[in-house]
């Protein structure tokens, strides 16, 4: 058994944010995992001093224990905002790129579907909502893994 065997994803919070051109994000300290999938225009991402260019149809990962800011680059700014946990976290070590490969912007390849059913299932009153929500987090992060698989 490995360490990926041991991975368990938590699924902490999502939600649709829609911003103008004025909206900042000032740099914080990040205590969880992030996917912001962009469905509308253009930002500036700074992730641990890397400077990142985002724009609409594309997936950023942002990890756990990073440092980040942002800042919106066209007249509005639309993105999904799906935070997580792993049961598997080492002090400096990004853990979806080291065991799953991920990186650090993704081309939307029909993934945004994850996204909205994940804040479909949030918004429901039912029993086995949870259950939904997990299930599409994990999806997720499998199809976001099987597109650069690491053998």
């Amino acid at each position: 058994m490995s360490i990926i065997d041991n991975i368990r994803l938590t699924f902490l919070y999502i939600e649709f944010y829609s911003m103008g051109k004025t909206w900042v994000y000032p740099e914080s300290y990040i205590p969880y995992n992030i996917f912001r999938y962009i469905e509308k225009g253009k930002a500036e991402f700074c992730i641990d001093g890397e400077e990142i260019t985002v724009k609409e149809n594309q997936i950023v990962y942002i990890p756990q224990g990073c440092r980040m800011s942002c800042r919106a680059l066209s007249e509005s700014f639309e993105f999904y905002s799906l935070r997580f946990t792993t049961s598997v976290f080492y002090e400096g070590e990004d853990v979806l790129k080291e065991y799953y490969g991920i990186p650090r912007i993704i081309e939307n390849e029909n993934e945004d579907y994850y996204f909205k059913e994940i804040c479909k299932w949030v918004k429901k009153d039912c029993r086995v909502k949870n259950c939904f929500v997990r299930g599409y987090l994990d999806l997720l992060i499998g199809t976001l893994a099987m597109l650069f698989m690491i053998s």
